[in-house]
């Protein structure tokens, strides 16, 4: 197995490749009851940015406190039956905010909060993890931290182009979302192959079984 550094580089990768896809399934996901207008977009990218913002502080407290990779492979894992779950009740909760006597622009930033920021607040978490555990001596911390950063917007970028000229052709909603939870899971082995193998088999079971 390659050495730990360039895992965690793998990691950022799928990191960001993961949140970009996700934003765009968010739009696919909302369009049937609250439509794909700006105040949806908008509402589905401050959301999100703000999930993130705030995962990024709690990730850096808890890198702080514990700064341990298990930590890393538990963030993945979460955020994948963070997904998950997502994926099996969006329907419902989706049916349930268009039936709130409110505006469009709100429904919008409901569902959205409801559906998204969860997964999103996680995957935001995992970025100071990998900064912490890659920073090993203060002479190389500006490179560590460059090199994650990089790894990270470019597996934005990949997602980005991926979900838009190949996987929404070829895929549903339903099997991006699978492909994405899968993709986390096997993150998460990555990190520590021998530990949370039973969480992993469990999500795996699951995903199949959708």
């Amino acid at each position: 197995m390659m050495p730990l550094p360039y895992r965690r580089l793998v990691i950022a990768f799928v990191a960001g490749f993961c949140v970009m896809v996700f934003e765009l399934v968010a739009a696919r996901v909302m369009s049937p009851v609250v439509g794909a207008s700006t105040y949806v977009w908008a509402s589905i990218i401050g959301v999100i940015i703000a999930a993130m913002s705030l995962g990024y502080w709690l990730g850096g407290v808890l890198a702080d406190a514990r700064s341990r990779d298990g930590d890393v492979a538990w963030l993945l894992l979460g955020a994948a039956l963070l997904m998950l779950t997502m994926l099996c009740q969006y329907h419902d909760i989706l049916q349930w905010v268009a039936q709130l006597p409110i505006d469009i622009r709100l429904q919008a930033t409901v569902a959205a909060s409801l559906l998204f920021a969860p997964t999103s607040l996680v995957l935001g978490a995992v970025s100071p993890y990998l900064v912490e555990r890659q920073t090993e001596t203060l002479a190389r911390t500006g490179r560590s931290v460059a090199s994650l950063s990089a790894v990270n917007s470019i597996g934005g970028i990949v997602g980005t182009f991926a979900a838009g000229f190949f996987l929404f052709g070829w895929l549903g909603i339903h099997d991006v979302l699978v492909v994405l939870i899968s993709l986390l899971v096997l993150a998460s082995w990555l990190v520590v192959p021998g530990q949370r193998w039973q969480w992993r088999v469990v999500v795996s079971v699951l995903c199949v079984g959708l």
